[in-house]
């Protein structure tokens, strides 16, 4: 199951070793069904580059990042360079 990222801290895994992967789309039926097809990992969706960012600095730990490369307010490219500077230090 996906969810949304919308609360201000990313609750712990529920599995110690389960990757979590983040999913970049502005198309939501593409994110669903790229989530769907995820079932059994920990996904959170994002609908634009500014919410994968939000979700990058609020996850602990990012183990992959599935995006669109273009998007309305940002490309992959520059949500990936954010995403990895906007990661715990």
């Amino acid at each position: 199951m996906h969810a949304r990222f919308d609360s201000p801290r990313a609750p712990a895994r529920k599995y110690p070793l389960m990757p979590r992967i983040l999913v970049v789309d502005d198309d939501g039926f593409l994110a669903a069904l790229i989530a769907k097809a995820l079932e059994g990992y920990e996904v959170t969706v994002a609908r634009d580059g500014g919410e994968a960012l939000h979700a990058a600095e609020h996850h602990a730990v990012l183990d992959l990042i599935i995006t669109d490369y273009l998007m309305p307010e940002m490309t992959a490219t520059s949500c990936s360079a954010g995403s990895a500077s906007a990661g715990p230090t």
